[in-house]
């Protein structure tokens, strides 16, 4: 993030919230019939990181939105059998973020909450027939 990298990565969550309304509809003859009408999808990344650089704490100090074409999230999970899945994120937010100065001077870690507004890109290489 940032165009950089700056931190080792020690704890990762990808929440994709689909939100979906449930809407039912009267049908001739069956009163239960029901559909989930999609929504807006939304993501969260949540990330415990070490830090190897100080270009993070410097952009949050940041007051101004950075809006550089080349910051990008790019995710890319890969399985021993060939299989794997890339999501591209672009246009994103930090909407939380804690570090921590142990008292011992090792070294500083942070805990983020990044907020992708625009998924850019999503493959995926695997042998199951995907369908949606």
């Amino acid at each position: 993030i940032f165009g950089q990298q700056f931190l080792k990565i020690t704890n990762f969550t990808l929440t994709i919230n689909n939100n979906l309304q449930d809407k039912r509809f009267i049908g001739i003859g069956n009163k239960a019939i029901k559909e989930g009408i999609p929504a807006q999808r939304t993501y969260e990344i949540a990330l415990t990181a070490m830090v190897t650089d100080d270009l993070l704490f410097t952009e949050l100090l940041n007051q101004n939105e950075n809006n550089d074409a080349s910051q990008s999230i790019d995710l890319v999970f890969t399985k021993d059998s060939g299989e794997s899945f890339t999501l591209a994120f672009d246009d994103y937010f930090m909407s939380a973020n804690t570090w921590t100065v142990p008292d011992d001077k090792g070294p500083i870690t942070v805990e983020a909450t990044l907020m992708p507004r625009t998924l850019t890109n999503c493959t995926t290489v695997t042998h199951w027939v995907l369908q949606g």
